[in-house]
């Protein structure tokens, strides 16, 4: 554990930063002797809430503002959004509104669904346009597509001059606080931006000579309009196609009325369907969890979880992937166990059984369950001790953990164990492309190459290895389906949403103050980082990016996960993965795949500058940006010449097979000709240009250890995230339980004030990123609900350690 040993010079130095960030939180004025009521503070929150404008992502509020009549509604989403060229059901009527765009299909979808709000009874009508007809709506879509618009943001002095009307703020904090904030949003994105744009140029070259556009069928050929029954009994058709339709024009003849109750019934549009996945008019992902069993008659794939989602069903919904396990007596509390890092261990090796689970919203998909001998069943035995928990609400994190009996108490001998790997798998759908599949690893004690050639043998069923395993699975991934970019106003108004949703939880921590358990400040802070996840974050800052460099609105899914676990030290080990993007021509395709994967890799270290974080490597991005000239381009059909023998020779055993997997899929590969760059390597599509940056493990480019300092926006779930909190703090308490901060050390108290206290400011200090009111009102908030300043804590939990701190 990286200097776990936290001195009081080193946390003092660090309140002092801590302090500049609460001169914009703190809600109240300096020399001020008490803070206001509870009640106030939430009230001050829903009344910002109240104020975020909310027709980027509520029917009900476009509808508030234009009216009920249909020719209103009709006029609004003709002006209002822009015609897009893809196919399928693809954004939903929320997806057009935070894009303002949509295809066909889509913006019907949209008008339908206001026409409903506003009373009115209507169908969806398509039909197929010939070539010519489809050739002009697509010119008329491509000349009314304006620029995309920039971000609304108030004034960060109008927001400081607000804030010390109605909060008692000191006006000049307030004031340098955003602009601290609003350079930081600008130095990220600069960098991101010049970074991506000298890596896309050198992979192009190196690529060249590249198809100049890909091959995709035609995106405008079959239109939609809705049919609205008037008062009078009589319906008209409404066509947002053209940019100067009016009611009862359309640009087909005639066509087929389709009246579907829910976005899944597109999948029966052209007959009978078992599942999402048939017929070619939905967007849709499958996800799944693939285990790998060795038994006497070689290695087995297991799927164990398979569900089809619906990305337009579920946006603005949280999605997770965990693994709950079973056996053993049950988890160590890490604040009252003497030798909590050991117990731990010992704990998650009495495992014996896992059940892969998929929660959307606060809805379980489990799966089957795998034993530690290899076979797979539908029921564990009995129950898990623990929840395997969910998402609260709309979004609030706080995963549970599932220890506890269950399966068979039967000690497995050494050497009987046949679990090898997990893998979760996503198949994207795409109508009009067709469909990849994408696989990324949980574990794999086997290890690609010893698969490959069949060395089973190669199988580690040693302590450490299960003892990896066993962390592995105790990780969780946050899943992100996004059929359009996120808009600051849909995030600031969850990340109230989500807080005002914890509101009896928060005032019931605060009016303990100081005889709080450390067990309530990790819900605390598992609540804290559900308020903006960091898929969230990611799809933010890709979103700025778009806009800034004109990319436009989203035609196409941008899938990606964040994964974080457990490492043996305890420290917290995350990572990014982008799963899939928009497409786009084949050198946009390529340099947009470049700045995803710069994106990512400056995602992972944000927390470096800080000294919570070291990046384990550098990621592909950094490596290949060393010396873009000494990587060696492979293309598939070259895997068993002599070069490309030897460029995968040079390569480590594992990452070569891996590349080579991709190179017998028909993928091109950039790879590193010097051993030292060889942390993963580029992975383009030869056709489409569609292009991943990906890591050792087959994933994302690198992860990130905390070990020093933990960010509470990396926390995991349950009970392990407990161990992963307060990770650094065990190496000060091995001689004593942890339950509570009265009676411990100083420097106990240091390393706690340090992670707990400190930690609260830097990751909400993330929500104010965009200059908004609601960001100052719910940072102020949280504030002093936690008790982060020394004497304006509004339950003292923080403000106690400091004056024990404080010279």
């Amino acid at each position: 554990m990286a200097n776990a040993m936290v001195g009081r010079t080193f946390v003092l130095r660090s309140l002092t930063r801590i302090a500049l960030t609460c001169a914009l939180v703190s809600t109240v004025a300096a020399g001020a002797a008490q803070p206001p009521p509870a009640e106030a503070l939430w009230s001050h929150l829903e009344a910002a809430r109240d104020e975020i404008p909310r027709d980027r992502f509520d029917l009900e509020a476009v509808v508030a503002s234009v009216g009920t009549d249909p020719a209103a509604l009709f006029t609004w989403v003709r002006d209002e959004t822009t015609l897009l060229p893809y196919r399928g059901l693809l954004k939903g009527p929320t997806g057009v509104l935070l894009d303002r765009g949509g295809n066909a299909l889509d913006r019907a979808l949209l008008l339908r669904a206001l026409l409903e709000l506003a009373g009115w009874e209507a169908s969806l009508v398509t039909a197929t346009l010939p070539p010519d007809a489809s050739a002009a709506l697509a010119a008329a879509a491509r000349a009314a597509t304006p620029a995309p618009a920039p971000i609304g943001r108030e004034h960060a002095t109008d927001l400081a001059a607000r804030a010390a009307q109605e909060l008692e703020l000191d006006e000049s904090d307030v004031a340098a606080a955003l602009a601290r904030a609003a350079a930081e949003t600008r130095s990220f994105d600069a960098l991101l931006a010049t970074r991506s744009a000298r890596l896309g140029d050198a992979l192009l070259a190196a690529l060249a000579p590249h198809p100049d556009a890909s091959a995709t069928s035609d995106p405008f050929s079959e239109v939609w309009w809705v049919r609205v029954v008037l008062e009078d009994g009589f319906t008209q058709d409404l066509d947002p196609s053209l940019p100067d339709a009016l009611p009862g024009e359309r640009l087909a003849a005639d066509g087929r009325v389709f009246d579907p109750d829910t976005l899944e019934a597109f999948a029966t549009l052209d007959g009978p369907c078992p599942d999402l996945t048939c017929g070619d008019r939905l967007h849709v992902v499958v996800v799944r969890a693939i285990a790998e069993t060795l038994r006497d008659d070689g290695l087995v794939e297991h799927v164990l979880l398979e569900r089809a989602v619906l990305p337009a069903a579920v946006l603005g919904t949280p999605l997770a992937l965990s693994v709950t396990a079973y056996g053993g007596d049950g988890a160590p509390d890490p604040f009252g166990t003497t030798g909590a890092a050991a117990a731990l261990r010992d704990a998650l090796l009495d495992h014996d059984a896992w059940r892969p689970e998929l929660t959307i919203g606060e809805a379980s998909v489990p799966g089957r369950v795998v034993r530690v001998d290899g076979t797979v069943h539908d029921e564990p035995g009995e129950p898990p001790a623990a929840s395997s928990g969910g998402v609260g609400g709309i979004g609030l994190g706080g995963f549970g953990f599932g220890f506890g009996g269950g399966a068979d108490e039967d000690e497995e001998e050494e050497g009987a164990d046949g679990f090898t790997a997990l893998w979760w798998e996503y198949a994207v759908h795409t109508p009009g492309v067709g469909r990849t599949v994408e696989r990324r690893e949980v574990f794999d004690l086997l290890g690609p190459a010893a698969r490959a050639s069949g060395a089973w043998d190669a199988f580690d069923a040693s302590s450490e290895a299960r003892f990896e395993r066993a962390l592995a699975l105790a990780g969780q991934s946050e899943l992100a389906l996004l059929p359009a970019a996120l808009h600051p106003d849909l995030l600031h108004f969850l990340a109230a949403t989500r807080l005002l949703a914890e509101r009896d939880a928060w005032d019931a921590f605060a009016a303990r103050g100081t005889s709080a358990a450390m067990v309530d400040v990790n819900a605390r802070l598992n609540a804290l980082a559900g308020l903006r996840t960091a898929p969230e974050r990611f799809a933010l800052a890709r979103a700025r990016a778009s806009r800034d460099d004109g990319r436009g609105a989203q035609t196409g899914l941008l899938a990606l996960a964040h994964h974080r676990r457990l490492a043996s030290d305890l420290s917290t080990v995350q990572g990014f993965d982008l799963i899939a993007a928009p497409p786009a021509p084949f050198a946009t395709a390529v340099r947009e795949g470049v700045a995803d994967a710069v994106l990512e890799s400056l995602s992972s270290a944000a927390g470096e500058a800080d000294g919570g974080a070291r990046n384990d490597g550098p990621t592909v991005a950094e490596a290949f940006d060393r010396d873009p000239s000494s990587w060696r381009v492979l293309r598939h059909h070259e895997a068993d010449h002599p070069d490309g023998v030897a460029a995968l020779a040079a390569l480590p055993p594992d990452l070569a097979a891996r590349v080579r997997a991709d190179l017998d899929a028909g993928f091109t590969v950039v790879v590193p000709s010097d051993a030292a760059d060889a942390v993963g390597w580029w992975r383009v599509d030869p056709m489409s240009g569609a292009t991943l940056g990906r890591g050792t493990r087959g994933w994302g480019q690198a992860t990130t250890s905390y070990a020093e300092r933990i960010n509470v926006v990396m926390q995991l779930r349950g009970v392990v995230n407990q161990y992963a909190a307060m990770g650094q703090c065990l190496g000060l308490a091995v001689t004593q339980p942890l339950q509570g901060i009265e009676g411990v050390g100083d420097e106990l108290q240091a390393c706690i004030f340090s992670l707990v206290c400190g930690q609260v400011n830097t990751a909400a200090g993330i929500l104010v990123k965009d200059e908004a009111w609601t960001s100052v009102i719910l940072l102020g908030t949280i504030d002093a609900l936690w008790g982060g300043v020394s004497e304006a804590g509004f339950g003292g939990f923080c403000g106690s350690i400091w004056k024990r701190l404080a010279p």
